[in-house]
């Protein structure tokens, strides 16, 4: 569905239940991103509830075009030991798109030893501090932590790792779901819709979802079933 055949989707549902819809572009834009940023929390939070496993297929099917491997190198990092540990860290930026990272790993000396894939363990700062005072858990180039904090400003996750002695990392994440826009154009009083405008980030099978939460927020409680089923008359009723 484009983004446009949302708001008429939504418009058209609307008037069934006797409501008349009237909103601005601004409006509708704006109900358009919340429902994909709630659809969104809902999914992720289902993914992370069961610690990342492939529990539930549309849960899966729902996240995967989130999901994102980036990889950094030194030219993308700085060693520092100004974090309060006294410990050597790299330290590099991960973007203000990332919700939440999975994994990650380093590929120390890539060339001389191409099969050499370490996993970083991902903790939490003061799980970091605990693991820097145990002889045992201390981290090691055999057992790398990572943890992030936002001290660098909103945009971005300020990332440490120790050790300090990896060439290159690769980390896994979830993304979070570009901004939606609908922009219109009306020609000859035909309303369609911009090549500018930015398409939601699920796959068009959940698009069913966020026309039920965008009317949710309008005060319509409609089950996902009976919008499908509207959907599907409407295609009919098109040929």
């Amino acid at each position: 569905m484009t983004n446009l055949e949302v708001l008429y989707t939504v418009q058209h549902i609307a008037q069934v239940f006797g409501k008349n819809l009237e909103m601005s572009l601004e409006q509708f834009n704006n109900l358009l991103n919340l429902s994909q940023q709630e659809l969104f929390r809902e999914f992720v939070g289902g993914y992370a509830s069961g610690n990342g496993a492939e529990v539930d297929a549309r849960v899966s099917a729902a996240i995967a075009p989130f999901k994102v491997m980036t990889e950094y190198t030194s030219s993308a990092w700085t060693i520092s030991t100004n974090h309060g540990l006294g410990i050597s860290c790299i330290v590099f930026n991960q973007g203000i798109d990332v919700y939440m990272p999975l994994g990650a790993w380093a590929y120390d000396n890539a060339e001389e030893y191409p099969d050499k894939v370490i996993k970083i363990d991902i903790v939490t700062a003061s799980e970091a501090v605990e693991r820097a005072n145990n002889a045992i858990t201390y981290p090691s180039d055999s057992y790398p932590i990572m943890f992030m904090d936002k001290s660098g400003g909103a945009a971005q996750y300020v990332t440490y790792v120790i050790p300090s002695t990896f060439t290159k990392i690769r980390v896994f994440s979830i993304n979070k779901p570009t901004t939606p826009t609908l922009v219109e154009t009306i020609t000859n009083g035909v309303r369609t819709q911009n090549v500018s405008s930015v398409a939601l980030g699920f796959d068009s099978i959940y698009h069913v979802d966020i026309i039920r939460i965008i009317l949710k927020y309008l005060g319509l409680s409609v089950g996902s079933e009976f919008i499908q089923n509207f959907v599907e008359q409407q295609k009919v009723n098109e040929k």
